[in-house]
């Protein structure tokens, strides 16, 4: 799977400036971000639809198995797979096909022109997330070519809804989880940069923040909103909702952010953290 890994970043580092023509890998995700940022699936309402059948398509050219799938024929989602030996589960690529909306006035370029300025290709998903899409289709039609030997299954999914409401992804596990069924799978979530030396830092997210919602109640007497009493109702709860938000929410190191805080310490840049890593450690000084 280390093949698999590089050609990915390989993906995401694309040399700026190739020829529109280039058919490395490289120039592929190059030009499949170009083609992906011009097909506008603004979410709401999304219209993913024309995405998938973009990757289809490609898909289709590479002999690589695909179908859309999804409970609404205009926000389909996309599956693909690269067949392996099965002696270990399949890899899942992940990315989603829709973006937030682009108001026009506050862009220096038409944001689904895909404009290049400078090395950087602008438009509206160029970063969120279709460059993803862009990386991982590269990567999957790359391996298609080589031939390359593979001992998992490959799995490509690009997901509809991401954006407001996760419906594409739900009815996948809802109704076609064989079809994504992985032992792990990537997704978007952490970036690199240069730090001194030449150096080239890559953070990798391993979880995500999730919501906790909490269900307040409380009892008192009644009162009109102009005269509230002290032992009202929403009064009480507005104190409740202040404790809440002014209570102490204290430093809790886990294994990932340990390691990252140690590893980082290391580098020339950052040597000056190393005598406070273990401060993160103590309540008192984290």
């Amino acid at each position: 799977m280390r093949s698999v890994v590089s050609f990915t970043l390989v993906c995401f580092l694309a040399a700026p400036g190739l020829l529109a023509q280039d058919d490395s890998l490289e120039g592929r995700a190059r030009r499949y971000l170009i083609d992906l940022i011009r097909i506008q699936s603004i979410n709401p309402p999304g219209n993913e639809t024309p995405v998938a059948q973009y990757l289809k398509s490609v898909c289709d050219r590479e002999g690589i198995p695909s179908e859309l799938m999804g409970g609404d024929t205009s926000r389909l989602n996309f599956v693909a797979r690269l067949k392996g030996d099965g002696s270990q589960r399949p890899l899942l690529l992940m990315a989603h096909s829709d973006v937030v909306p682009a108001d026009r006035s506050q862009w220096t370029v038409d944001p689904f022109s895909a404009e290049e300025r400078d090395g950087f290709i602008y438009g509206r998903g160029a970063q969120d997330d279709k460059c993803y899409i862009a990386a991982e289709l590269s990567v999957l039609v790359e391996l298609k070519r080589q031939g390359m030997p593979l001992r998992r299954d490959i799995i490509l999914l690009a997901e509809s809804d991401e954006e407001t409401g996760s419906t594409g992804i739900q009815w996948m596990i809802a109704n076609a989880f064989q079809k994504i069924d992985a032992d792990f799978g990537l997704n978007e979530g952490g970036f690199a940069f240069d730090a001194a030396a030449g150096q080239r830092l890559f953070h990798v997210q391993t979880s995500e923040k999730i919501p906790s919602r909490i269900t307040l109640t409380a009892r008192g007497t009644a009162g009109h909103g102009s005269l509230p009493r002290p032992d009202n109702a929403v009064v009480r709860l507005a104190r409740a909702i202040a404790r809440l938000a002014e209570a102490d929410q204290p430093v809790r190191m886990n294994t990932t952010t340990r390691r990252y805080f140690r590893m980082l310490a290391k580098l020339p840049d950052y040597r000056w953290l190393a005598p406070h890593v273990g401060k993160l450690e103590t309540a008192p000084t984290a």
